[in-house]
C-alpha cells in the first residue's frame, strides 16, 4: 500500500510521520515534490525511517534526496510501527510544501 504524507517544511526544519505495518516487508520512500518561493534546485532533503518515541521520530538520515518519481530511498522493516522523517539541511528560505509516498506492507 501507498501512504501520502504532505505537509509543510519549514527553514532548517523536520516533519515526520507514523504508521503501521502488520507483516515484514519492504519500505519505500519516494520524495514526490518540494515546491514553494525558495526551494534552491539543486536541494537535497534528509529522509530516514525510525520508530516513534514520544512526540518525535528517532529516523536519522538514511537518505538525501531530490524529489523525483522513483523510490530514493527502500529498506526491508518486520511488523511493528514506524515513523519516516524529511528535514531540511538549511537550503530553505521560507516554508515549502512536500508530498512524500510511503510504499509498505499492510
Amino acid at each position: 500500500m501507498t501512504e501520502q504524507f504532505a505537509g509543510t517544511l519549514q527553514p532548517s526544519g523536520e516533519a515526520f510521520y507514523a504508521f503501521g505495518m502488520s507483516t515484514a516487508g519492504t519500505v519505500s520512500l519516494t520524495l514526490v515534490s518540494v515546491t514553494g518561493s525558495s526551494v534552491p534546485d539543486d536541494a537535497l532533503f534528509p529522509l530516514g525511517i525510525g520508530q516513534p518515541i514520544g512526540t518525535g521520530c528517532t529516523a536519522s538520515v538514511d537518505a538525501a534526496a531530490k524529489p523525483g518519481g522513483s523510490p530514493q530511498f527502500a529498506a526491508v522493516k518486520g511488523g511493528g510501527v514506524y515513523c519516516v522523517r524529511i528535514a531540511d539541511n538549511a537550503r530553505l528560505g521560507a516554508a515549502a510544501n512536500f508530498v512524500l509516498n510511503i510504499t509498505h506492507p499492510r
